[in-house]
């Protein structure tokens, strides 16, 4: 049995009355791949819910899941309020008035080439024999990365924020981790953009 974090990819499987479910590169805001009937697929991600978790064996092909990237696990702020990662750090980062108007565009875009890139990947992997299984996973975990680094430059940023002690020194830096940020965002978006069109 493979596991990953929050979104677990667990091999198919029927024992008993139990039913083993698979997600392949299940992440906040993603519709996980379920490859098995008992999961309940939403606009914005997949919902299965699991009694009992059974460990068995990778069956033959299956052992690229061990060559997955590991998924990343966010902090707990973008659990909140929604079940996508990047929707909450765009409400989190737009609730700080202090980022400025380039990073708030900045924010729209990437929210927007979120919306695209699930409404891409929901149409490329719902149809049957379209994309085989690890596609989905890879193609999977592109959102959830493209939130980390838009994450990671918003806290760059919100830290050096914090600070309040006037400083010609501390005022530059605070004006480039906002310009830094802005880029992240745009960078993600483009990322995101550029796997869609790229198939």
């Amino acid at each position: 049995m493979i596991a990953r974090g929050r979104g677990q990819n667990i091999l198919p499987d029927q024992v008993g009355h139990l039913n083993v479910l698979i997600h392949v590169g299940m992440v906040g805001g993603m519709p996980a791949r379920a490859l098995q009937t008992g999961c309940s697929q939403t606009t914005d991600n997949a919902v299965c819910v699991l009694k009992d978790v059974i460990a068995v064996p990778l069956p033959p092909g299956w052992g690229w899941l061990n060559e997955l990237p590991d998924e990343w696990q966010p902090p707990a702020e973008l659990d909140v309020p929604t079940a996508n990662w990047a929707t909450n750090l765009a409400i989190i980062i737009l609730s700080d008035e202090s980022v400025g108007h380039e990073v708030q565009a900045a924010v729209g875009r990437f929210v927007g080439e979120q919306a695209l890139y699930m409404i891409w990947y929901v149409r490329e992997f719902r149809q049957p024999g379209a994309r085989t299984v690890k596609d989905a996973a890879l193609h999977a975990d592109v959102k959830s990365d493209q939130t980390r680094v838009a994450y990671e430059a918003w806290t760059a940023y919100r830290d050096i924020a914090l600070h309040t002690a006037p400083s010609e020194n501390l005022r530059e830096r605070r004006l480039a981790a906002r310009a830094a940020l802005a880029t992240a965002l745009d960078d993600a978006a483009t990322a995101l953009a550029r796997t869609r069109d790229s198939r």
